[in-house]
């Protein structure tokens, strides 16, 4: 569950213990600060806010089944 304002990190620590929350794995080269980008760009809370479960205090839910149809478009500045 997220509540808008949510912290995304990213860690390059092999021994992290990871509690709860979602993680991203990118098995080939790639960037995760795109990745962390796209989560806390304010077009992707919009979606979460329309799309996912609402559960109280602001708090949304991110499982799989909302998350299905998400897209990742090339935006222009």
């Amino acid at each position: 569950m997220v509540k808008k304002g949510f912290t995304v990190e990213i860690s390059n620590d092999p021994d992290l213990y990871f509690y709860n929350g979602m993680a991203a794995h990118i098995k080939k080269d790639g960037d995760l600060n795109k990745l962390k980008e796209l989560f806390t760009d304010n077009s992707t809370w919009k979606y979460i806010e329309n799309k996912c479960k609402y559960y109280a205090s602001g708090y949304f839910g991110l499982g799989k089944n909302y998350l299905d149809n998400f897209r990742c478009v090339k935006h222009s500045k």
